[in-house]
C-alpha cells in the first residue's frame, strides 16, 4: 500500500534547506506494509503525485512548528516554522481532499488538521496546562463513541510537542475524541471526511502499542475512526 507523507524542513549547518523524514516511520509502518512516498515541501506540482500515483493514503507527519499566520496570529521569528512546508501540506491536505484520500496527522500532522478547518492554536501548550508536552510521557482519556470503539477509555502516550490545542472553539467540521486530563486535546477527526490525526507518535517508542495498532488499521480501512 502506498502513502505520501509530509516531510521536516530546516536548514543544514551550511546553511541549504534540507526536507527529512525520521526513519522510524519507515520501520514501524513497513509492518503494516505501508510503503511510503516522501513529498518535497518545495515541489511545485503536488497535485501530480496525487493525480498520476495510486496513493492509498497520506500521512502529515511531526517536526516542525506551524506559523501563527496559517491561524490568523500575529507572526513571530521561530527558528523551528517553515512557511513552505506549511503551504506544501496545505496542497497536499486539499488534494486527499478532492481525491477522497484517507488522512492521518501525526503530533504536527494534527495541528495542521486543526488550524487548516479553523481552528487556532497555543504556542506553548505547558504554560497553559501545566503539563509537560515536550519529550514526555503523559495520561489521556478517551471520550464518546471512540472510547466504545476501541474498548478503551484511559491509557498513556508519549509526547514531542510545545504547540498544542485547546477546544475553546471547535471547528464546525471537527470533532474530539481524546484529550490530557488538564483538557488539551489529543484526539481529533472528520465528522464527514476520512480524515483524523493524534497528538502522540505511534511510530516512536511509545506505551500503548494497541491503540495506536487499531488506530493505523482504521487508517488502511478507509480512514474513519
Amino acid at each position: 500500500m502506498l502513502v505520501a507523507i509530509s516531510q521536516r524542513r530546516e536548514k543544514n549547518k551550511y546553511g541549504f534547506d534540507i526536507d527529512s523524514l525520521e526513519s522510524s516511520y519507515v520501520d514501524y509502518l513497513k509492518s503494516f506494509r505501508i510503503e511510503l512516498l516522501p513529498i518535497p515541501n518545495s515541489a511545485r506540482n503536488i497535485e501530480e503525485y496525487f493525480n498520476s500515483i495510486p496513493l492509498k493514503g497520506l500521512i502529515l507527519s511531526g517536526g516542525n512548528d506551524i506559523s501563527p499566520k496559517f491561524y490568523g496570529q500575529q507572526s513571530r521569528q521561530i527558528s523551528t516554522i517553515s512557511e513552505i512546508r506549511d503551504a506544501a501540506e496545505k496542497n497536499m491536505l486539499e488534494n486527499a481532499i478532492i481525491k477522497k484520500v484517507p488522512v492521518m496527522g501525526i503530533c504536527r500532522g494534527t495541528q495542521f488538521i486543526w488550524t487548516y478547518f479553523g481552528g487556532k492554536l497555543v504556542e506553548n501548550l505547558e504554560e497553559i496546562t501545566n503539563e509537560k508536552h515536550a519529550g514526555a510521557k503523559h495520561d489521556i482519556i478517551i471520550f464518546g463513541e471512540k472510547a466504545t470503539k476501541f474498548k478503551k477509555i484511559n491509557t498513556r502516550v508519549n509526547s514531542f510537542h510545545n504547540q498544542g490545542i485547546i477546544a475553546d472553539e471547535v471547528p464546525d467540521q471537527l470533532d474530539l475524541f481524546a484529550k490530557t486530563i488538564s483538557g488539551s486535546i489529543e484526539g481529533i477527526y472528520h465528522r464527514y471526511l476520512p480524515i483524523f490525526g493524534i497528538m502522540w507518535h505511534p511510530e516512536r517508542n511509545s506505551p500503548d502499542t494497541e491503540i495506536n495498532e487499531k488506530l493505523i488499521k482504521a487508517f488502511l480501512n478507509g480512514g474513519v475512526l
